[in-house]
């Protein structure tokens, strides 16, 4: 209980708008491994979908506190909520590029009122922040793109003979 207390009690001295009272706190997200394991479960998801987004409640075996926390993931810039289908949530191209390990993203965000106001110059290639797996494997498990709302395989590099 005194966690619930200590809570609490951080509600009531977080700072309030004086107009409207309004919590004027400004939240701290660290992509942990919580949030790394949930992101994994989606793109496993998608990768077999084949489309760039999927219903998180019919079509993901998420528990309780992963679906809670799932939102954050739109903090780093790796899912977005689809506006259309209620319930969808999509993997978006830096989604794609981070499970690929071909980018380092920051692991830590601060937002308020759920913007982004501060990203963290600390960042992390996917196989820096999940252990067990080596750099070659993301790339090998993830070799997609999005292209008209379908996850397809990266083209390759083709040469030009001009």
């Amino acid at each position: 209980m005194k966690t619930v207390d200590n809570y609490k009690k951080s509600l009531s001295e977080s700072p309030k708008c004086p107009h409207c009272g309004a919590s004027m706190a400004i939240h701290q997200h660290t992509l942990g491994k919580g949030l790394l394991d949930t992101f994994l479960l989606f793109s496993r998801a998608i990768k077999m979908s084949m489309t760039s987004s999927i219903h998180l409640q019919k079509q993901l075996p998420l528990d309780k506190n992963q679906y809670n926390n799932f939102q954050k993931l739109r903090y780093f810039s790796l899912v977005s909520k689809d506006t259309v289908r209620s319930g969808y949530w999509s993997i978006t191209e830096k989604g794609l590029d981070f499970i690929a390990n071909r980018i380092a993203i920051s692991i830590s965000v601060k937002t308020f009122r759920n913007k982004i106001v501060e990203s963290s110059n600390d960042k992390g290639f996917v196989n820096d922040l999940i252990t067990g797996y080596s750099k070659e494997y993301w790339q090998k498990e993830f070799p997609y793109q999005i292209k008209m709302s379908k996850i397809v395989p990266m083209e390759s590099e083709q040469v030009s003979m001009f």
